[in-house]
């Protein structure tokens, strides 16, 4: 069978290609521009194409595609016309879990999915498992990054940002927390978006989840005449709390800890030779990654995008680094967001955990530009902290580097955009001229 996947080269679509290819599917893709992942895709034997025309569409049986692709592009418009299946990334997921002959787990929530993926999958590999993974960001222990195919159990990051949570149906299913995020695929409602991950996590033999919800979630199953079923609850782990507090950064990440545990003793594996493994857990790239470290300069590099994640990150450097306010260099992504949690951004980076506030440009991913939006938002932090900042490029920092610093100075860079092509400029630049 042959799939066509529309904007192929993304972090989630790439992985959902590899694992096509290895059930059996003849997989061509196409991307806006190379990169890191088309080059692997490339190197497994899938045809990719570079820029979106209709004739890539080479009649394919099914075409998968990613909620970043507008209507108007001209293969989902010609795949339409032929009547071909079209699935959205989740939806087709879901239609191949069936075929998986092993037990799937599933991982889904506002924040802490990649870690926690991340972190059960090191656990497993760690204890002789050979788990297949589908990781939403980029892990040194699996062979292409974000997925490695193994015979043994699924082990998947279940992205909630589209609104397809209800397509899918795993044996194990956690959720770290619920926020609320994207909710333009929620009716702009939270009740919508909590109540789709409590859907996913119902529908599993078995559930974890935090304490913290289990009244809401008993309520939920309670108003639509669900039994509850196997539920396993999970808090900080005062182990995990106690042996890694220095090893593992944030509270948030120890939370994301806890949760992997907990999936893991669920799954099977004891607690004993679980918890032993957090010692030499390398973190997501982009999870608190440490670009630059001199006694002069840090530079970290983190995908916090929301204004919890990035308070949970302040926090994280704070105990990391605790004689070092960081300068917080901010990529906002998506208008929407901006627009929806405007005075939660504002506060937050206005907080006197940050040194000083440098604003780049906005990360629109597909969104209509609001330059008025972006314009206000300026406005309202230089009232907040009139010494926040504008830059366009991450080397404008340079010159506030001081030459003699009595602890070094933390540069903490944030965003789910370009942020880290920004953290590593910057990087790469120290690297040359202050060795």
């Amino acid at each position: 069978m042959k799939a066509h996947f529309i904007g192929i080269s993304g972090i989630g679509m790439s992985a959902a290609a590899l694992l096509a290819k290895d059930l059996g599917y003849t997989v061509s893709g196409s991307a806006d521009a190379e990169n890191d992942r088309t080059e692997l895709l490339r190197d497994r034997g899938i045809d990719i194409f570079i820029g979106h025309r209709a004739d890539n569409v080479q009649r394919p049986d099914l075409v998968v595609f990613t909620n970043a692709v507008s209507e108007h592009n001209e293969e989902l418009i010609t795949v339409r016309a032929l009547s071909i299946p079209a699935l959205p990334r989740l939806t087709f997921l879901g239609s191949v879990l069936p075929r998986y002959p092993k037990p799937v787990i599933g991982i889904t929530g506002t924040d802490g999915k990649s870690t926690t993926t991340a972190m059960v999958a090191h656990m497993l590999l760690e204890n002789g498992e050979d788990p297949t993974v589908l990781l939403g960001g980029l892990h040194q222990d699996l062979e292409e990054g974000n997925y490695r195919r193994g015979k043994g159990p699924l082990v998947m990051e279940v992205d909630e940002s589209d609104g397809f949570l209800r397509d899918f149906s795993v044996d194990v299913a956690c959720f770290t927390n619920i926020h609320g995020d994207h909710l333009e695929h929620y009716e702009k409602d939270y009740s919508h978006y909590r109540d789709a991950i409590f859907d996913f996590v119902c529908h599993a033999r078995e559930r974890v989840f935090p304490a913290s919800y289990a009244d809401a979630y008993r309520s939920y199953c309670n108003s639509r005449g669900i039994t509850p079923g196997k539920t396993h609850l999970f808090e900080l782990d005062p182990q995990i709390e106690r042996w890694y507090h220095h090893t593992i950064p944030g509270i948030h990440n120890r939370l994301n800890a806890s949760a992997a545990l907990k999936v893991c003793e669920v799954y099977g594996l004891s607690r004993e030779r679980a918890i032993g493994c957090l010692e030499n857990f390398p973190f997501v790239d982009r999870r608190f990654s440490i670009r630059y470290e001199s006694n002069r300069v840090i530079v970290i590099d983190d995908y916090a995008h929301t204004p919890r994640e990035i308070e949970s990150v302040l926090q994280a450097v704070n105990e990391r680094f605790p004689e070092s306010l960081p300068h917080l260099v901010f990529e906002a992504h998506r208008y929407s967001r901006l627009e929806r949690e405007f005075h939660d951004f504002v506060a937050v980076l206005s907080s006197r955990q940050i040194q000083k506030t440098h604003i780049l440009p906005i990360y629109s991913a597909y969104e209509e530009t609001k330059p008025e939006l972006f314009e206000r938002f300026l406005v309202a932090m230089r009232q907040n902290r009139p010494d926040t900042v504008f830059i366009e490029d991450a080397t404008q920092i340079v010159p506030t580097i001081p030459v003699s610093p009595t602890a070094p100075v933390v540069y903490l860079f944030v965003g789910a955009g370009h942020s880290s092509l920004h953290s590593k400029a910057l990087a790469s630049y120290l690297e040359r001229h202050h060795p």
